[in-house]
């Protein structure tokens, strides 16, 4: 069990990171891969950039989870 400093601290990293990629994303100086593959989801289909971006993560820990990697 995680303690409440922890959690904490992950939470606020992912705020963090999230953040980041927003800033990056409204600046339009360009994307990282993982960004541009979800930009492009998010163009091609009804989800937005942040939907798209929880698709992909759960699609990827689901194929290492059943490749158990």
């Amino acid at each position: 069990m995680a303690t409440p400093r922890a959690t904490t601290s992950l939470v606020f990293g992912l705020f963090v990171f999230a953040f980041a990629i927003v800033l990056i994303l409204e600046s339009k100086l360009g994307l990282s891969p993982w960004d541009v593959l979800n930009q492009g989801i998010a163009k091609h289909t009804p989800l937005s950039f942040g939907v798209a971006n929880i698709a992909v993560a759960l699609a990827v820990l689901g194929i290492a989870w059943f490749a158990r990697r």
